[in-house]
Order: structure tokens, then C-alpha cells, then sequence
């Protein structure tokens, strides 16, 4: 009896220390991100690579950065990248706030002059400049604001040049900043 002990306790113990362990010295790292771009060295030339699903799923091992297999076809090396921009819609706050602001500050200095047609200027009336300065706000704000739906708001993080440890160190970085969030 105390033979079938010593087996039943044997076999189990053999099956687990016979076969070989294998381990896993790579890590892999997964994220859901928006659209985003992808900027690589292919033959010499630097080509990007637009992934513009509402949701992607990337992964990130010691070599390799993987788009979404289910969707796409894309693995590169990450000693080939060398830049990633994660795009947010358009621009429009940023650009008709920055000409709106400039179209003020100019509508301000060229109404509020006193300039008259005998020659020269005969003074600064800041009431004027004020009510000039609005005017021309809203008409370069509303430029601006054109100009800004045209173009895209995006967060770029550039890794040329840099050796393959930081290059995945920042790219790890840069997508848990722009991953998905519950």
C-alpha cells in the first residue's frame, strides 16, 4: 500500500520535471488606441502607414510592433520606426483662437491710430482700437476657425535616430497615453 503512495505521488512529479521549461525572456504589451500613424524606414524612404479605425489593437514585444491581426496585415520592426502621431479630429480652438487673438491685436493698433489726411498720426483713441480690434477678431477668428476644421490635431512623438531599447521605451509610453480609457 504504501508502494501505490510513493507511485501516485512519482508519476506526477516525473510528468512535470521531465519535460523541458521553456521561457519567455520577451514581453508582450497590448493596447486599444484611435487613429493614429505609423512613420518607418522601408528601401531607403520614409513611408507612413495610416491606421484609421475608431479602435485599434496594437501589440508591443521586444522587436516588433503589431497592428490588429484580425484587421490587418502589418508587423514592422521597431528599429524601423521613426515616429508615430495619434490623431484627435480637427483644430479648430487652437487656430481660431491664436487668429482671433492676432486679428484683435491688429484691428486694435490700426483703428485705434488717429491718423488723419493732412499727414501724420495725431493720436490713440482706445475706444476706438477697442471697438476696432472686435471687428476684425471675429472676422479673423472665423478664418481661423475654417482654416482649423481643415486641418487635424495631432500628438506626435518622433524616436529617429535612437537606439532600440528607447525606441520601444517611447513608443510604450506614447501608447499608454493615448490608450483606450474606460
Amino acid at each position: 500500500m504504501n508502494m501505490i503512495k510513493i507511485i501516485y505521488l512519482y508519476i506526477p512529479v516525473y510528468i512535470f520535471l521531465s519535460n523541458p521549461v521553456f521561457s519567455q525572456s520577451d514581453s508582450v504589451y497590448n493596447y486599444m488606441i484611435g487613429k493614429f500613424r505609423l512613420y518607418q524606414n522601408e528601401k531607403g524612404k520614409n513611408n507612413y502607414y495610416e491606421f484609421g479605425n475608431k479602435w485599434n489593437l496594437v501589440s508591443v514585444n521586444d522587436s516588433f510592433f503589431i497592428a490588429d491581426p484580425n484587421k490587418f496585415s502589418y508587423k514592422v520592426n521597431i528599429n524601423d520606426i521613426t515616429r508615430i502621431s495619434y490623431r484627435y479630429g480637427p483644430n479648430i480652438l487652437k487656430i481660431a483662437g491664436i487668429s482671433a487673438f492676432s486679428g484683435f491685436a491688429l484691428g486694435f493698433l490700426v483703428f485705434g491710430l488717429d491718423i488723419r489726411m493732412e499727414g501724420g498720426i495725431h493720436g490713440f483713441s482706445i475706444w476706438k482700437g477697442l471697438f476696432g480690434g472686435a471687428i476684425s477678431a471675429c472676422v479673423v477668428g472665423s478664418i481661423g476657425a475654417l482654416i482649423g476644421i481643415l486641418s487635424s490635431r495631432d500628438d506626435r512623438y518622433d524616436i529617429n535616430g535612437k537606439d532600440i531599447n528607447t525606441k520601444r521605451k517611447e513608443l510604450l509610453k506614447s501608447l499608454y497615453k493615448n490608450k483606450y480609457k474606460k
